[in-house]
């Protein structure tokens, strides 16, 4: 978990930086349920401050792929040391989402690897991808207000093509977009649990 005196310290150390120059914070947790959780508070906590970041998630295929026994590395320093550094660096380029993602994923499942393994996504119920962007709509607009839609639109746009390949990214930007997302909220839980 970020504290506010470290965000307070990235915002400082970015305020600093040449003009033509970016800090870019890469949010990497364990691959569990609370890691996924530290990811999505840190990801919305770095949001808020206006400090760029992305979201680290290597998924089961893409650890195996790199040579990688999936089930048994889910601490991040495990699976960076079970790669060679060829390897490492091609991981780290591919398994790097925008932020908006952990906090879908905290929406939907406890592992990001169900959002973002197009067979798992595909095979889940439509009420239950619709529930999660709901939920992950709502927890943006938390903290950018009205501006969450416009932000998760441009968060798209300046993704890799990778990213953009993921079918949950452009079904929830779709779902945001055309206005469902607002058509729901009155029967939404947040909703219904602040009236």
């Amino acid at each position: 978990m970020l504290s506010e005196h470290q965000i307070l310290l990235l915002q400082a150390f970015n305020d600093e930086l040449p003009k033509d120059v970016t800090l870019t914070v890469v949010v990497s947790f364990d691959r569990d349920e609370a890691g996924l959780r530290g990811a999505e508070d840190a990801c919305l906590k770095l949001i808020r401050a206006a400090v760029e970041c992305r979201f680290l998630w290597p998924t089961a295929k893409q650890l195996e792929a790199a040579g990688c026994e999936a089930t048994k590395l889910r601490i991040r320093t495990d699976y960076l040391q079970c790669v060679v550094s060829e390897s490492a660096h091609e991981l780290i380029s591919q398994a790097n989402y925008p932020p908006e993602i952990a906090v879908l994923a905290n929406s939907f499942s406890i592992s990001a690897d169900d959002i973002l393994t197009d067979d798992l996504w595909r095979a889940t119920s439509r009420s239950r991808r619709f529930r999660a962007f709901s939920r992950a709509l709502s927890r943006l607009r938390k903290v950018l207000g009205n501006d969450a839609a416009t932000q998760l639109s441009m968060s798209v746009q300046s993704a890799a093509p990778v990213q953009l390949a993921t079918p949950a990214l452009t079904e929830w930007v779709a779902f945001v977009c055309d206005g469902t997302g607002d058509k729901s909220l009155p029967y939404s839980d947040e909703f219904l649990n602040s009236a």
